[in-house]
């Protein structure tokens, strides 16, 4: 079985879950397969942003939190795009 894993620095598995850090400095924990994003996960970005959610196919798909501050979002994603229902906090409340 051979996969690969593009721009991937650092990389831990175990039994249906990886923690990955990029060559960007972006972190990811959480499921994955046949080397994509899928499943439950978390994205930490080198800027400060993060998500934490569904993934399908390396995409934010599904049910998702994506936080960069002030804005917080929470709410549906369909192939990489907010979308449909949602919350969107600014940090003032």
């Amino acid at each position: 079985l051979h996969t690969h894993y593009n721009n991937i620095k650092r990389l831990e598995i175990s039994i249906g879950h990886i923690t990955c850090s990029y060559d960007t400095g972006d972190v990811y924990d959480g499921q994955m397969l046949k080397g994509m994003r899928h499943g439950r996960g978390t994205m930490v970005y080198c800027g400060g942003s993060k998500y934490s959610g569904e993934w399908l196919n390396d995409m934010r798909h599904g049910y998702g939190r994506y936080f960069s501050q002030p804005i917080t979002y929470e709410g549906d994603w369909v192939m990489d795009e907010c979308s449909g229902q949602c919350t969107m906090t600014f940090g003032d409340g």
